[in-house]
């Protein structure tokens, strides 16, 4: 490419390396003529921090924030439940992070922000930086699948504005799936470009299970367990000969892993019930996975977030597995579409015991694995999936003027002052309850007042 190399941003909420996607948006950005500078916003509670903090290291930034030194600040939004306040809280702390990559963005041709809350904050600073949201699900319903209370209707309207405008002020939005996107057109006005949480081709491991038309047919399952993800169904269901079928958990640690063992312990079985492994560590995953024959996603999520493309859907292609999957949603329709595996349906218990009867049969003719790897290859990738944007990007990228080469800003690692910290841990619990009163909200804006003048 004759071209300059353009530098593009990737600002991602929370540790960089927590979702691979993450990395994937990267690889790609560099393969289309990018240089690359990632950026992590994380919050890390440090009762000192009354300013973010930036630190680099080499291609990698991270902007640290503390969301207890921003709860001084008036109120902006409509505020009515916990987790509006923890939205509002987040967003503050992702403002005053996003402000000390101004400088920067200035200078860089174009960003993907990875979240709601980094896109707002970036378009409403940075007016004419073309900027590529990537939503995932959908923000608001997302709050929902949580075990917090759930956002009140003026809460929801409220985010939604904010993400429509951000929506149709970017460059491009990204969804994980059509149904995703639909969903969004509704109340964006705009149909965003849909890429699902599929595997490089370059992470592909050679699947080395062992041959099932004689053993047992290996089903998996790796992922965290939350009550919507029908893991106590999954528990509660499995009885079936070891000899014929085993299903082995790795699930993350948590007091829900607990329940799921405890429940298991209960139910009456006529075989073994399933086996808790221990977690995974994501970089192993593909290893892991490798000797397994059937990837289970029991999720029973309801719309539109029944429409998510979850990672261990795209991990089990990438491996080789074939996959039975609950429900009707898009993982259930990648599943018939492409002859993966099947579908079955939790209302209809039975429907579960005939997938894994059906896959023991296709095991033992030899026919388990027929389409997997040809699926992968042609269709279920990243690369497929991405490559329509990632070429609208590079086209456009290489239309742009050369930009400067990014350098990171001179004021780095930079510690709020002892004496605005104890300020905050004095008057913090203090706002807690005048942040919620509208007739002292002057009171509240006053001392957040005093606090940044200690700060300075």
């Amino acid at each position: 490419m004759s071209n300059p190399r353009q530098p593009v941003f990737v600002v991602s909420q929370g540790r960089f390396d927590a979702d691979p996607r993450h990395s994937y948006w990267s690889d790609s950005l560099r393969k289309v003529g990018c240089d690359v500078i990632e950026a992590e916003i994380i919050d890390d509670g440090c009762p000192a921090r009354l300013r973010a903090s930036m630190s680099v290291r080499g291609d990698r930034w991270t902007i640290a924030v503390n969301r207890f030194a921003t709860a001084v600040a008036p109120l902006r939004p409509p505020i009515l439940t916990s987790t509006g306040r923890y939205l509002d809280s987040t967003n503050r702390a992702i403002a005053e992070a996003v402000d000390l990559l101004v400088p920067t963005l200035a200078h860089a041709a174009m960003v993907v922000a990875i979240d709601l809350l980094v896109a707002r904050n970036i378009v409403a600073r940075c007016g004419d930086l073309k900027v590529v949201y990537d939503a995932h699900e959908v923000f608001v319903e997302s709050f929902d699948m949580l075990d917090t209370t759930p956002l009140s209707d003026v809460e929801r309207l409220y985010w939604k504005e904010v993400e429509r405008d951000v929506v149709r002020t970017a460059f491009a939005t990204v969804a994980v799936s059509p149904g995703i996107a639909n969903f969004m057109r509704e109340y964006t006005g705009v149909l965003p470009w849909v890429i699902p949480n599929y595997v490089p081709l370059s992470l592909r491991r050679e699947h080395g299970h062992t041959d099932s038309s004689t053993g047992p047919v290996r089903f998996v399952f790796v992922g965290r367990a939350d009550p919507l993800r029908g893991l106590e169904r999954l528990v509660s269901f499995w009885d079936f000969d070891p000899a014929k079928a085993t299903l082995d958990l790795y699930i993350t640690e948590s007091p829900y892993k607990g329940r799921l063992r405890k429940l298991s312990n209960k139910v009456r079985r006529s075989h073994a019930g399933p086996v808790f492994r221990d977690p995974v560590d994501p970089a192993r995953i593909p290893t892991v996975l490798a000797s397994y024959d059937v990837g289970v996603i029991p999720y029973e999520y309801p719309p539109p977030y029944s429409e998510a493309s979850p990672n261990k859907f795209g991990e089990y292609v990438a491996a080789g597995l074939s996959v039975i999957s609950n429900g009707s949603g898009f993982v259930s329709q990648q599943v018939l579409t492409h002859s993966l595996g099947t579908v079955f349906d939790w209302t209809k218990p039975g429907t579960f015991i005939d997938a894994v009867e059906e896959m023991a049969g296709l095991a033992a003719s030899g026919r388990l694995h027929g389409t997997t790897e040809a699926v992968f290859r042609e269709v279920m990738n990243w690369e497929v999936s991405s490559g329509p944007l990632m070429d609208e990007i590079g086209r456009t990228l290489h239309s742009m003027p050369p930009k400067p080469q990014c350098l990171p800003p001179l004021r780095k690692c930079v510690e709020a002052r002892w004496p605005s910290a104890i300020l905050s841990l004095v008057l913090g619990p203090v706002f807690g309850v005048i942040r919620q009163r509208p007739r002292v909200r002057s009171f509240a804006s006053f001392l957040h007042r005093l606090i940044n003048l200690v700060r300075r």
